[in-house]
């Protein structure tokens, strides 16, 4: 036997080395091996299995050793399936995974701020105790059944979870559970820990848990230890000899599919691992995405809603549409908001006020020449920033998505005209601090953020404080909606609601409103007069659904529309996405790219582009994307599966979202 590998670091082309007949029932597809390379043993990644001697004209080397792998008989077959679904080698996950695994100490993991777990003791509800009950009928008999939980803020979806945990670790088995941040993910897995006893082994599987921790994880999968493993991607690629349960917390939210090639939806990928294995999964939230209800509708899944509210009651909403109010206290501060804020404070209590946009400004634009000051890496207009570290007088220019930063310019580059005159459009989190500290003098008012939590120290002390009460309003983008338990907070503010329901993208509706009522949740989690004041420019029929009472109204509403033009669920968009260093490259390319899918696919495809994504041009490379829209992804998957891109200059990858 020999087999082709790839050395976990160092060398790109594979590597051809012979198996020595003792260490032969021990290789497969994805294992990790010792190989001699000049005078070292390095480790190296099984690609391929090859049972006759390849014809070469040197002496081929063996391997040393083996490393351990758990004995998971369904790992293989589900990798498979999972790169022909995604159109990548199964030896990319599987080296992926295992150069995860090999985590060289001395390497810094991610790090992350925790804020304090919340630990509870209550009893679980009758309607608790019903999911528990259907939903250990499927573990003990090794059912794969996906049960739906749909759960109000603050209805106690974890405490069902815990339960379930606590069961299937009694039977011996594992347990992944997901979360869509690493943020979030250390949280759950301090918040487990602190709930229960040292015999239930809880375990994080991210990027924020150091080399050693990685190495435990792996000898406890090869053991086949009952354990809760916890993270965000990487659960759903490592095998698990005695997998028996899979948990989706926050199941709607987008921040399952991966940022990087290849772009894996980790909520798919547990669906068909729950499903190739054999084991019951639990998809929680308190929004279910439009999709998954109607899959469960469909489908005939377990679909369980919790509408009791622990410690609270629901929160009065109230909009205020802002057109309609020509004289406030502050362009993007209505009377309703100042006072709601003023009347919380004065009576001891906190306040959140939600805006999803960091910095101080969206852009910059001279009142000159209308000139609007970009990245020069990536197309997208650079945001104004106070820059923190000079008293936040001082006014930076910084890309989100390549984080150059520089400061101002004194002039502007098209007219000349001084950028003192210049014109900085839309709001930030910073301005809004800087503008509730005119209108509240002396209320104790701070940021969360991605610039504060990117700064450890000033995020946990900003957190803490929060906890404490000692900071009155918290200014927060998306950041604070979710993972955190404030029960002196009864008042939430959103300013600018509407800056995300017309984002150009089929199901913005959906995304604009499970933010809104994630947030709302955040208001009277302890209390019985929570208050939600959602402030807008636009009255957008969305927004007579912020409730998670009336959130099931609106996904039949956009199910109907959905239907109409043939989105998902009732339809597939498939994104073939091009990229090059060259422009002129990258639109020649994206030009053949659709000519040669539109020649395999036929009429039952429609082929829309190339076009111009929102982010065309990021960190230097230029990007241009095709679109497959289809019934099903079936269809797509197999002309694209008789599709070659070999001889195209670009970088060719597909995106089934």
């Amino acid at each position: 036997m020999y087999v082709q590998v790839r050395l976990l670091k160092g060398y790109a082309q594979p590597l051809l080395y012979e198996v020595p007949a003792h260490l032969m029932t021990l290789i497969t597809l994805g294992s990790v091996v010792e190989v001699p390379l000049r005078k070292q043993q390095v480790a190296a990644l099984v690609v391929e299995v090859l049972r006759v001697r390849p014809t070469v004209s040197y002496d081929i080397r063996s391997l040393t050793a083996v490393h351990q792998f758990p004995q998971d008989p369904h790992f293989l077959p589900y990798v498979e399936k999972l790169a022909q679904l995604y159109f990548v080698d199964a030896a990319q996950l599987c080296g992926r995974l295992r150069s995860f695994t090999f985590f060289e100490e001395g390497e810094e993991a991610e790090d992350d701020v925790v804020a304090a777990p919340y630990v509870s003791t209550v009893a679980l509800t009758a309607a608790q105790q019903a999911v528990v009950e259907q939903v250990r009928g499927d573990l003990i008999g090794n059912c794969y059944k996906p049960t739906l939980l749909q759960g109000v803020t603050g209805s106690g979806k974890t405490e069902v979870y815990k339960a379930l945990m606590v069961e299937a670790i009694g039977q011996g088995k594992a347990v992944i559970f997901l979360c869509p941040e690493v943020s979030l993910a250390r949280q759950m897995q301090a918040t487990f820990d602190a709930c229960f006893d040292r015999s239930i082994s809880v375990a994080g599987w991210h990027s924020a848990i150091t080399g050693t921790e990685r190495q435990e994880v792996w000898q406890s999968a090869v053991r086949g230890n009952p354990m809760i493993l916890v993270g965000v991607h990487l659960p759903v690629l490592l095998p698990l000899t005695n997998l028996g349960l899979i948990i989706i917390d926050e199941e709607h939210d987008g921040g399952y599919e991966e940022k990087q090639y290849p772009r894996i939806n980790s909520k798919h990928a547990a669906l068909l691992r729950a499903k190739q294995y054999g084991v019951p999964i639990i998809l929680g939230s308190a929004t279910p995405s439009v999709t998954t209800l109607y899959h469960a509708r469909q489908q005939q899944w377990r679909h369980c809603v919790l509408t009791e509210r622990f410690g609270g009651a629901f929160p009065q909403i109230e909009h205020v549409l802002l057109s309609k109010e020509k004289k406030r206290p502050n362009f993007w501060v209505s009377k309703e908001l100042l006072s709601g804020l003023a009347d919380t404070v004065f009576r001891g209590k906190q306040a959140i006020v939600y805006l999803n946009r960091r910095g101080y400004g969206f852009f910059l634009q001279c009142v000159g020449c209308g000139y609007t000051f970009e990245c020069s890496s990536c197309a997208v207009s650079m945001t104004v920033h106070h820059d923190e570290h000079a008293g936040g007088v001082e006014r930076m220019l910084e890309c989100h998505y390549c984080n150059a930063r520089r400061p101002m310019p004194p002039s502007c580059t098209a007219c000349g005209m001084s950028t003192d005159e210049g014109k900085c459009k839309g709001i930030g989190t910073q301005q809004m601090v800087s503008i509730l500290a005119k209108l509240l003098p002396g209320v104790r008012i701070a940021r969360a953020d991605a610039d504060i939590s990117r700064r450890k120290k000033a995020w946990k002390e900003t957190i803490d404080a929060f906890a404490a009460g000692e900071i009155d309003i918290l200014v927060g983008t998306q950041i604070i909606t979710k993972g955190f338990h404030f029960p002196n907070v009864i008042l939430v503010g959103v300013v600018w609601a509407d800056s995300a329901v017309h984002f150009p993208v089929y199901n913005a509706h959906e995304v604009a409103l499970q933010q809104l009522i994630q947030v709302a949740g955040r208001a009277g989690r302890a209390c019985t007069n929570g208050r939600v004041i959602v402030q807008s420019f636009d009255n957008h029929p969305v927004f007579s659904f912020i409730s998670e009472l009336t959130y099931p109204q609106f996904c039949e509403q956009e199910l109907e529309a959905r239907r109409e033009w043939g989105y998902p669920p009732f339809g597939r968009l498939v994104t073939i996405e091009i990229s090059h260093e060259n422009e002129e490259q990258v639109v020649a390319d994206a030009s053949v790219v659709k000519q040669r899918i539109a020649d395999r696919v036929g009429p039952l495809v429609q082929v829309l582009g190339p076009a111009r994504p929102l982010r065309a041009k990021v960190q230097g490379v230029h990007y241009r994307q095709v679109l497959c829209k289809a019934d099903n992804y079936k269809v797509v998957h197999e002309a694209l599966s008789r599709t070659s891109w070999n001889d195209i200059v670009s970088a060719v990858v597909v995106n089934p979202s």
